[in-house]
């Protein structure tokens, strides 16, 4: 599907909306993000958060399971907002065959990369999810796979190959070797064989705010389901543990996707706050290694969709090779501030942690080899 870039919610919409909601339109925020559409809206019974959903996004049963997570969780005393219901009854309302959710709107403050406090506060603010999803059964299915599998990524990165010539092509070529390397070190079942739970999913500094060091709300739902939970911790990792150039703008996709260089001691603040909850086992640690590569491709892959046609080829392979290489080369070092990270936690009994996992090559920490995968040809 090609991907369209959301336009704003207009005042007429914003109204035909609210008048499911029974309330009167007011004053129209509109609110940056590369994705869906939205805009605070002044209301007499307080301010909402409004949110167009994207169509890929909308089916019912996506929206049963979603809406229903929310509800669990708020009800649990985590932080996030269920959806409002209208009048009639849904939580959901449709204006020209379009879908649209309300919130109560939720102040707070933008993540401070400064604050030590706040990385291990994600940390903690996910494994707090997991925790509470781990045997929650949804009342709708929701089947997905993770964003950043390499089954969704390959024919993307195909089209833009197709597209290359010369040095660019060769970059891509180089970006599909290190795709299929995530393919065969973390394949379907072993992935699917590490411990589960209801995921978020997409866990970056634009969908979480805090207030005095607490996030008070993780928001934007879409791509939730049941997957390996390590899959939101290396989110965590990637987003709050990581060293960039500039400050992250959640609403420039060029910001969001700059590149990073993992600092092992915000990596063990993240770690060490999850483990309130659960303990890393050897699997996990081991996987965190081929997720945080392929989220780094996904975010690449997926997001050139995101800016101009002839714009695509480069924003995939700008400085795509150095925070890989990095990681690499510092594993083993990262791995030991993961493994150093213990709470009250889960035992390797549980299941996906029974034995050491069968990676071909084991990724660092304590007495571990480092990860065989080495830098594509011409990149330093």
């Amino acid at each position: 599907m090609e991907y369209v870039a959301p336009t704003p919610i207009s005042a007429e919409t914003e109204a035909r909306v609210l008048a499911h909601y029974g309330c009167e339109a007011g004053p129209l925020q509109h609110q940056p993000g590369t994705a869906s559409s939205s805009a605070v809206v002044a209301t007499p019974q307080g301010p909402l958060f409004l949110r167009r959903r994207r169509k890929e996004y909308s089916d019912e049963n996506v929206l049963r399971h979603d809406h229903a997570l929310l509800h669990h969780l708020h009800n649990s005393g985590f932080p996030c907002t269920p959806p409002l219901r209208t009048v009639a009854g849904p939580t959901w309302a449709t204006v020209e065959g379009e879908l649209y959710e309300a919130f109560e709107f939720v102040p707070g403050e933008p993540y401070d990369p400064a604050s030590a406090d706040q990385v291990r506060e994600v940390g903690w603010t996910v494994g707090r999810l997991h925790e509470l999803t781990s045997d929650w059964q949804p009342p709708a299915p929701k089947p997905w796979l993770r964003e950043d599998d390499p089954r969704l990524l390959r024919e993307p990165l195909q089209e833009l190959t197709a597209q290359a010539e010369g040095d660019d092509c060769s970059a891509l070529l180089q970006a599909a070797e290190l795709l299929e390397d995530v393919a065969s070190h973390l394949p379907p079942q072993m992935y699917e064989a590490l411990p589960q739970a209801v995921v978020h999913g997409d866990v970056h500094p634009g969908n979480v705010l805090f207030r005095d060091g607490r996030v008070v709300g993780l928001f934007d739902w879409d791509w939730t389901s049941r997957q390996a939970r390590v899959r939101d911790l290396c989110d965590g990792l990637l987003f709050f543990a990581a060293a960039r150039e500039q400050r992250i703008e959640p609403s420039d996709i060029r910001s969001l996707t700059q590149s990073w260089r993992l600092e092992p001691s915000r990596a063990a603040g993240v770690a060490a706050g999850y483990s309130t909850f659960h303990q890393l086992c050897d699997a996990e640690r081991d996987a965190c290694f081929w997720l945080l590569c392929s989220r780094w491709l996904q975010s690449r892959i997926r997001g050139a969709r995101k800016v101009k046609v002839g714009e695509r080829v480069h924003f995939v392979i700008r400085g795509l090779f150095e925070p890989v290489e990095h990681l690499r080369r510092e594993w083993p070092q990262i791995a030991g501030a993961l493994h150093g990270a213990r709470g009250a936690g889960v035992t390797p009994s549980e299941p996906g942690c029974r034995a050491r996992s069968p990676f071909r090559a084991p990724l660092g920490g304590a007495g571990d080899r480092e990860p065989t995968l080495q830098p594509p040809a011409g990149e330093s």
